[in-house]
């Protein structure tokens, strides 16, 4: 298995630096071990491949839908990278076990809080399911901004290949709260969120856009985890 996803990974490098030139210098700055939730902004389907197979050496998991494994050429990439099946739509508590169990492992998961592609670049609103991850699992939350890939598709077009830059931030820990209910999870993602948006160009922080509004009521910036 470690033979293929070298194979696989080395094909997609190529394949993606074909189309793109690829910013990874912030990447240098990640650490190589976890454990650790990667938070990204979701633009297309390149997002997944490509922070898969950039993040390497770390050893990082995401999250693709059942449906997936019935495609044999997906359920083939999604088996080399050890994806973690997830039922939309449920409380899929198979999928939780497998997250306590990467971050147990000292392991990365990369996971994107919008929950869809965007298309335009433009950051969403984020969902709150990461918050009770990082909750249960002590885990802190990384944000990891990419932009360029907005205008792959008219680059390709036009025969140009495409400019993508990473930008990371600072772990986050999360300050578990007194109590939890969906409001205060929803406080404690839009308080992660803005730090995603300020790594982003000012026209694509979306509904994250006016930085002033952002509080750190529940976060955490630090190396160490909050003591409980």
């Amino acid at each position: 298995m470690k033979l293929r996803k070298t194979l696989v990974s080395a094909v997609l490098k190529l394949i993606i630096r074909i189309f793109c030139r690829i910013d990874t210098k912030a990447l240098k700055d990640i650490p190589l071990d976890g454990p650790m939730i990667i938070c990204i902004n979701h633009i297309n389907f390149l997002d997944a491949p490509m922070f898969l197979v950039f993040l390497e050496p770390r050893i990082v998991r995401g999250f693709t839908k059942k449906e997936t494994w019935d495609n044999p050429l997906f359920s083939f990439l999604a088996n080399t990278y050890d994806s973690i099946s997830v039922d939309r739509g449920t409380a899929d508590l198979k999928a939780f076990r497998e997250v306590a169990n990467t971050m147990k492992a000292g392991h990365f998961i990369c996971m994107a809080p919008e929950g869809t592609r965007s298309g335009t670049g433009v950051l969403q609103e984020g969902k709150p399911g990461v918050v009770t991850m990082a909750l249960t699992t002590g885990a802190p939350l990384l944000p990891l901004a990419h932009y360029g890939t907005e205008h792959l598709w008219e680059n390709l077009k036009r025969l140009k290949r495409t400019r993508i830059t990473f930008k990371a931030g600072d772990p986050i820990y999360l300050t578990p709260p007194k109590k939890t209910n969906p409001e205060i999870r929803k406080k404690i993602m839009d308080e992660f969120m803005y730090h995603l948006a300020l790594l982003l160009p000012e026209e694509l922080r979306g509904v994250y856009g006016d930085l002033s509004l952002a509080t750190q009521e529940y976060l955490d910036i630090r190396s160490e985890p909050v003591p409980e």
